[in-house]
This record gives structure tokens, sequence and C-alpha cells, in this order.
């Protein structure tokens, strides 16, 4: 018989918090309630930055995240991450969301799930003010609870080798340099440890080409990233992923799917049900969506859908909208509950052939990401965000956005997927205003 249900709640919390991060996810298994409260797998929303494009740069400051859900996520999670004690933490914008933490531009890492949150110490100084690098969060809760930063140098413009291979400076031409060296020095926080420290990377396999050949013609600021079973996934300049082994301090290089991209939209990396994914623009409103195929260690991108979003456009005023919103968005309408949008059976979802005679003519589509459970994938056309279903080819509108003037900047699916302690963190009991 099974007697769980009948435990007092503080004496279950007592007995689950002794547990290790991989026996508390085994534990999912036990019952459906524990299911929800230990590791909830559901897709709370997509953490977006909006800006307007007519502003001048001098004007332009980073805009404060928003949080694109269901009304009632709007009771446990602040979409602006306005707790922790610090001003600067309301001017920060998202680099990257792992597992369901969020790094901040201002070197904070948040888990809006808990309100709890971490500023990370000072990184080590730049050899070179040209010497850049982007920052990329590691966490999975079903291995431990403890998380990592990896500073992951970018593809050199005008410096020297030694900066990047040997923190050195030399005189070799950098367009000549073979890139990603190897070693490949990276700096990494652990929170384990408490502090940042540099780690070797030893490229496994050939190199991507040389720093002239593999620099895009635009120097893209936000590059995604993916993070599964040990290895983090960097989509590099447009050609070409850096898989890094964190557990054997090795790298390799991965070149891009050999589709029909545009050359003006980098590729969009991605975790999804089955691993790593990628998507790129291969026309106005179509794209492509591949799969990582890695058995028996073999890299080998699958084609996994082509889509064409031709018809896709504004919808009538008739259109029943999605039930999800834009936090913070003026909206009087009453707050129900809706846990349906992944259902293929749902009213409001139609095929993409259907959709032009539901929806009417043409408009551009945009990329926000992947669900990160189920193959969906997410799309924005003037403020209506759809779920594209790749297994039936479906689509289904979960809601709209108000844009005013404003476009997506950049998005990130949140999950939230660690409900205990983030290890050196403060906390909220509840937001501030």
């Amino acid at each position: 018989m099974d007697m769980t249900g009948q435990l007092p709640e503080d004496m279950l919390l007592d007995v689950l918090r002794r547990l290790s991060p991989r026996s508390l996810a085994a534990c999912r298994c036990v019952r459906k309630e524990w299911r929800t409260d230990l590791l909830p797998l559901s897709l709370d929303g997509v953490f977006l930055e909006l800006r307007d494009p007519d502003l001048p740069l001098e004007r332009m400051e980073h805009p404060m995240p928003a949080l694109f859900s269901r009304r009632t996520t709007a009771r446990r999670i602040a979409a602006s991450l306005g707790y922790p004690d610090t001003p600067c933490i309301y001017e920060c914008g998202v680099q990257d969301c792992c597992n369901g933490l969020l790094l901040l531009l201002c070197d904070y890492v948040v888990n809006p799930a808990t309100l709890q949150w971490v500023e990370l110490p000072t990184a080590p100084r730049r050899c070179c003010f040209l010497c850049m690098s982007s920052p990329y969060l590691v966490f999975d809760p079903t291995v431990s609870q403890h998380y990592e930063v990896l500073s992951v140098p970018d593809i050199p413009w005008n410096l020297p080798t030694g900066h990047i291979s040997k923190h050195a400076c030399m005189d070799k031409p950098v367009s000549e340099m073979e890139w990603p060296p190897s070693p490949y020095i990276v700096n990494v926080f652990s929170s384990r440890a408490g502090e940042w420290k540099q780690r070797s990377f030893v490229r496994e396999g050939k190199a991507a080409g040389t720093v002239a050949e593999c620099r895009s013609k635009e120097r893209r600021i936000l590059r995604y990233a993916a993070y599964w079973h040990g290895a983090l996934y960097v989509s590099c300049e447009d050609n070409f992923v850096l898989r890094m082994n964190l557990s054997n301090d090795k790298y390799q290089v991965i070149q891009c799917p050999q589709g029909k991209k545009l050359e003006s939209y980098a590729p969009r990396l991605g975790k999804s049900k089955k691993g790593v994914y990628c998507a790129f623009r291969v026309a106005r409103d179509a794209f492509q969506v591949w799969f990582l195929n890695e058995t028996d260690g073999k890299m080998e991108w699958v084609l996994n859908n082509d889509i064409n979003f031709e018809h896709v456009s504004k919808c009538p005023r008739n259109f029943v909208r999605g039930p999800w919103i834009l936090q913070g968005s003026d909206n009087n309408e009453e707050l129900v509950e809706d846990n349906s949008e992944w259902d293929p059976n749902n009213d409001n979802v139609v095929s993409a052939e259907d959709w032009v005679v539901k929806y009417g003519s043409n408009s551009t589509i945009d990329f926000l990401g992947f669900h990160p459970y189920k193959e969906i994938a997410l799309f924005e056309s003037t403020g209506h965000v759809m779920a594209y279903h790749m297994n039936t080819s479906t689509v289904r509108d979960l809601g709209h956005i108000k844009m005013g003037r404003n476009e997506i900047e950049c998005s990130f699916p949140y999950m939230p997927c660690w409900m205990g302690p983030l290890p050196r963190s403060h906390y909220r009991t509840q937001f501030c205003s």
C-alpha cells in the first residue's frame, strides 16, 4: 500500500532534501504530485527582449526581459527578475538559459522559479580590449545542483594569435591562424569552487579553417548554445558548431548543416526531445530544422523538417486568440488556467497547409526557439506566437505579444527544472516592485 501521500508535508520535505540530485530526480517516478513539485517539466513561457529599431544607437538601453506565458505563470514568476538586492538587475538582459537557470548580462545567475539569485565574481581580466568572449551557462539538475559558466573566446578580428592560444603577444597575422586553436583556453566559473579557473580544451579532429575563412561578414553579439549529456554546443560564426565535452576537456568542430540558408540569418541551436537541433531560415518565410544524430559517436546532421510559412499572416478579427500573453501587458481578461497548449487535438490547431485558409495572407516569420522536451518549434508572426508540431506539421496559436514599434531582439524558451537550493544563492520571498 502506498503510504507516501499520508506523510506530513514538512516531514516529506525533510526526507527529500537529504537526497542527491540524481536520486531526487528519480523520485519523480514515485508520484505524479512529486513529479510536479520536484522537477516540473512544463514550458512556463519564453523570455524575450524587445527593442525599438527606430531608436538611434546612443539612445538604446539594454531592455528588461519580458516573459510571454500563461496568465497564471505571472503568479509565480516575475518577468523583470526584479528581486536581487542591486539596482543593476533592472537593466540586465538575458544572456543564456539552461535547464531553468538564467545567466544575465550583469553577471548574475537566477532561478526565476524559486526567486534565488547568485552574483558571479569578477571574471579574469582580458589581456586585450579586443579579446572578446561569450558566456554560456551549463546546468543539469539530474546530475548535480552545481552549475558552471564558460567564457568561450570569440573568433578574433584584430589581435595577435597569442592572445587566444597562450595569452602572450605575437606578431603572426591573426587571419592566418587556425581556428579554433588547440589548446583552446576557456575561463570557467564553477559554483562548486566559487571561483573562475582556466581550462584548456584539446581539439579532436580538424579545425574549422583559418580565421579569415571562418569569420562571418557580420559580428554577432549573441550566439545561442545547447547543453546535452555533459557537452556544450556553441554556434560559432555561421558555418560550424563547437562541441565541448566537459568531462574530458576535449572539443570538436561540427560543420553546420549544408542547407540553403540565407547568409544574413545565423543558425539557431537548441535542445529538444532527442538532443541537439539546429534551425535556420532558407527563405523569407521558410525554415529548415535539422537534428544532430550522434549514434556510435558519429556527428551527422539529419533534416528533420522543411517548414514553409509562405501564407502565414496577420490574423483576421474573428480569430480565436491563444491564452498566452506578454507579462505586464494591459490585459483585463479573466484569469483562466490553460494546460492544453501542446494538445494536437485542440480546436486551435490547424495544419501548416491550412493556415492560409484560416489566417490570411503573407507576413514575416521569426524563429523563437525549441520546446525543451517535445518536438515543437516556436515562431512569431506580427505578434502572434505559434507552436509548430514537428511530428504532425500542425500549428497552434499560443497567444499575442503587444509589440508596438518593437522587434524581438532575442528569445529563450523557459522551463523550470530545479526547485531546490541554488549553491551560494540569495533569495526573496516576494517580487520587488
